[in-house]
């Protein structure tokens, strides 16, 4: 029976960690910098993840600002970048960062400080996961006897490999429940 409950905690816990993992929000950062003598731009986007991707959307109809990057990176910087100026941070910029995982952070910037700073706000908070739905309560036929079955397996696998920065993580986790009941009427 204890090897039971401790077979059942495990599957449990792989399901609830990725089910955890997949509602998270992103946890990139972005940060524009601005050479207040040359008025060109520095842009860094990291991500604990490793960074895909990123995108500067512009209210004032440019085309987006974006690329992708190869190598998962945490962090990467762009240097002299000329594709925008201060008009385009009088109205605010939507940024965004991939990660490697697919997940994306989101971010709000706009006009530079004294020091060259844009201001970069963080969208969204991280959702907080619904409650499960509460089963409608099933009759009950009187039993003599009654039998369950329940058989949990679990099985993780990781692949990483650091000469071509190839991660792959596949988690599966199963659970059955069968039940049988045997009524007798009078």
């Amino acid at each position: 029976m204890t090897k039971f409950i401790s077979i059942f905690a495990v599957a449990a816990g792989v399901f609830l960690s990725t089910y955890a993992f997949a509602q998270t929000a992103g946890n990139g950062s972005l940060s524009l910098v601005k050479d207040l003598q040359s008025g060109l731009f520095t842009l860094t986007v990291s991500d604990t993840e490793g960074v895909a991707s990123f995108a500067l959307e512009f209210k004032t109809g440019k085309l987006p600002y974006s690329g992708d990057f190869s190598g998962c990176q945490r962090s990467k910087s762009i240097n002299n970048i000329a594709a925008f100026n201060d008009s385009d941070l009088a109205e605010t910029m939507k940024g965004r960062v991939t990660d490697c995982r697919g997940g994306e952070t989101e971010f709000e910037i706009s006009a530079v400080d004294a020091k060259g700073r844009a201001q970069v706000k963080k969208l969204g908070e991280e959702p907080k996961p619904e409650p499960a739905p509460t089963p409608a309560p099933t009759p009950t036929p009187a039993a003599t006897s009654t039998s369950a079955t329940v058989g949990v397996s679990a099985s993780a696998t990781t692949t990483a490999s650091t000469s071509t920065e190839t991660t792959t993580v596949s988690v599966a986790a199963t659970t059955t429940v069968s039940t049988s009941a045997t009524t007798t009427t009078p």
